[in-house]
């Protein structure tokens, strides 16, 4: 399983509030153009990969929670027709 299916999994957990708050947060590192900080001896490099992956799976959830929950196409039944 790859990390975008490991969120879609995590993720499906989420309140849409909860969601909708992640998706903002996600929304502002992708905005951010530093994926590095550096202080003393410690440092952090944020995976851009990670957030596209992060980002793309909490859009499948809420676009899975939007969509019409019957399918729009169905199948004619002609039976009562003599």
């Amino acid at each position: 399983m790859g990390a975008k299916e490991d969120w879609v999994e995590i993720y499906d957990g989420y309140t849409d509030a909860e969601l909708a708050a992640e998706v903002a947060t996600l929304k502002e590192q992708v905005e951010n153009p530093y994926v590095t900080q550096t202080e003393g001896q410690s440092g952090y490099t944020r995976s851009t990969n990670d957030t596209r992956d992060r980002l793309s799976a909490a859009s499948q959830i809420k676009r899975e929670r939007s969509a019409p929950k019957t399918p729009r196409h169905g199948f004619a039944d002609f039976s009562s027709f003599q």
